[in-house]
């Protein structure tokens, strides 16, 4: 019985953790104007110099230029994630959670808050 009790818990612990993709980021084309929860491998965390709003660019299935989908932090939202959080992602399965717009033929989420992205692996 305590071992089945045992069991339950990290189970019920193991879901709570775990984040469900509605999509990779090589489907994500398929649901532009949906909020959802895109995943994938991050390849790429960039933060081009001399762009207006100091966006950082997390692209994600493929480095720049073939990455299928991108992960849009503006500089004053990028503030709020601890220093080198956004550069640790490189290789990192990720879930992202926003709405899914389009921008010059790519899917990309813009983040906002810290919560938004998920280590998932």
């Amino acid at each position: 019985m305590k071992y089945l009790f045992l069991l339950l818990i990290f189970f019920i612990s193991f879901g709570s953790i775990a984040q469900e993709c509605d999509k990779t980021v090589f489907e994500a084309h398929e649901i532009v104007g949906e909020e959802a929860v895109v995943c994938g491998q991050v390849m790429q965390v960039a933060t081009p110099k001399g762009i207006r709003g100091n966006p950082t660019y997390i692209n994600m299935g493929a480095r720049y230029p073939n990455h299928p989908f991108t992960v849009v932090i503006w500089g004053r939202d990028a503030m709020k994630f601890p220093m080198g959080t956004l550069k640790s992602y490189e290789g990192k399965q990720i879930s992202v959670t926003g709405l899914v717009e389009e921008y010059q033929g790519k899917p990309q989420i813009v983040v906002k808050e810290v919560e938004q992205i998920v280590v998932i692996e």
